[in-house]
């Protein structure tokens, strides 16, 4: 079954996902340039605020090579 927009992942599964770390991820969280919701004993990301990430860092890599 395909993800969903309400897919829920935690900042391990993301980091596996991108392969890069847990640590990497809650960076990214915490500088605002992924969204994220804070659950208390730890984050989740929606896939849809993971996908927007994503394509955001690829715009700007296009735009910076033009």
């Amino acid at each position: 079954m395909p993800d969903s927009d309400d897919t829920l992942y935690t900042t391990e599964e993301v980091a596996e996902k991108l392969k890069i770390t847990p640590k990497t991820v809650r960076e990214y969280i915490q500088r605002g340039e992924l969204e994220a919701i804070d659950m208390g004993q730890g984050y989740r990301i929606y896939k849809r605020d993971l996908d927007a990430f994503l394509e955001s860092r690829r715009r700007r890599r296009t735009e910076r090579d033009k």
